[in-house]
């Protein structure tokens, strides 16, 4: 399961709206008229939670396993970009002031956080152009 998508659970309520939590993340929850709009309001629900939790220095949790009965939702495609380069930061041990100064303590760790970034890049557009571009043939 990639970083970049995260389990979440949706019920439908009383009045029929669908409800999303996301067990990862806590305090994360919203609804939707009907599962479409469910899917989306649980995108941007958790965008802004992940984009406030970098921005705030904490800690971005790793996805569980998917369960039954769960659907993977995407982290927005704004933000996925930034997440993966905080994440190859964070791996490498290398803050704001050396990826800007380029460079770090360890002068490797600035090239294996590029090459965590690009392969990421590279991976994702490459998931992304094989799910959502239906086959001409």
């Amino acid at each position: 399961m990639s970083a970049l998508e995260y389990p979440a659970t949706f019920t439908t309520g009383c009045d029929g709206r669908t409800l999303v939590e996301f067990e990862d993340l806590p305090n994360v929850a919203t609804d939707g008229a009907d599962l479409r709009e469910a899917i989306a309001e649980a995108m941007d629900a958790l965008g802004s939670d992940l984009s406030i939790r970098m921005s705030l220095g904490e800690d971005i949790p790793a996805p569980s396993a998917l369960k039954t009965g769960q659907l993977l939702v995407p982290v927005p495609l704004w933000l996925a970009p930034k997440i993966a380069l905080h994440l190859a930061m964070r791996d490498e041990r290398i803050n704001n002031s050396d990826w800007k100064s380029g460079t770090p303590p360890d002068p490797q760790a600035r090239v294996t956080a590029d090459q965590k970034l690009i392969a990421f890049s590279f991976n994702s557009l490459r998931g992304l152009y094989t799910k959502s571009t239906p086959c001409a043939r």
